[in-house]
């Protein structure tokens, strides 16, 4: 991805905040890039900032280029103690295509991943790249844009780097908000474009927290045989320091419209 802004994309159950604490995965892991602090010669959009920048119109250019590479295959996943199928990130089964949420791609709209508009989906075993400019700084995701597909784990929190807005002293990152639900993706498409009411109003099984959450096993559907395991269930934490500002990057990468963040 060509990048006038620092592009930093990270992978839901792959790559989280360091100020996450996730014991259960490796410490190389527990990073998310170099903190953004001023070069020599100052913070490369120089002396722009939130308040005398459009990015609309002159995005600050920091002349870094990211490039990350995404493998999407099918697997087996239980972010809330129920195992189901799910798509991951990092072969191929189905098709895809990947959007950029909140990038303009005023240079690039066949790269804006919305197949039967910009593109055809990537078909299984093929690739494609990905090749914009990264304008609009600040806290955003990319998902799968083909069918329900984000629903099934396509997607992960997107930060680009720019002027701040306002002042902090830490950066807790990403915050993913999920709503989670145990049918295939496929299968809630058919309830929620069904004509009975009754299907419609599909209900999300649990909520995740940067991919992990709890669904109590005892209130499986009779006959459901899927593995289940509540008893070990450890919410992801966050480390804040007294008197210190943080920044928290919350995103509602959810199926759902809105979901409520009590604090």
């Amino acid at each position: 991805m060509r990048g006038l802004c620092s592009l930093v994309t990270l992978l839901l159950g792959s790559i989280v905040s360091a100020q996450n604490n996730y014991s259960t995965l490796p410490v190389n892991y527990l990073q998310t890039s170099n903190p953004v602090t001023p070069l020599p010669q100052g913070f490369p959009w120089g002396d722009k900032t939130a308040n005398n920048t459009n990015p609309y119109i002159a995005p600050p250019n920091t002349g870094v280029i990211r490039r990350y590479h995404f493998t999407v295959q099918r697997g087996k996943a239980s972010p809330d103690g129920y195992q189901r199928d799910v798509i991951l990130v990092n072969g191929p089964e189905e098709g895809t295509a990947l959007h950029w949420h909140g990038l303009l791609q005023k240079t690039s709209q066949w790269f804006d991943g919305v197949p039967g508009v910009q593109q055809c989906p990537i078909p299984p075993g093929g690739s494609f790249t990905y090749t914009f400019l990264a304008d609009l700084y600040g806290t955003s995701w990319w998902h799968s844009h083909y069918s329900a597909q984000y629903n099934a784990g396509i997607f992960g929190p997107m930060i680009i780097h720019g002027p701040q807005t306002v002042s902090y002293d830490i950066d807790v990152g990403p915050v993913l908000l999920t709503d989670w639900y145990h049918p295939p993706y496929f299968s809630l498409v058919e309830d929620v474009v069904s004509t009975d009411i009754n299907r419609v109003l599909v209900k999300s099984n649990s909520n995740l927290i940067q991919g992990k959450g709890f669904f109590n096993c005892s209130t499986k559907a009779a006959g459901d045989t899927s593995f289940c395991n509540d008893k070990n269930f450890v919410p992801p934490t966050f480390r804040l320091t007294p008197g210190r500002k943080h920044r928290i990057r919350l995103i509602n990468a959810g199926t759902e419209g809105t979901q409520k963040v009590h604090y």
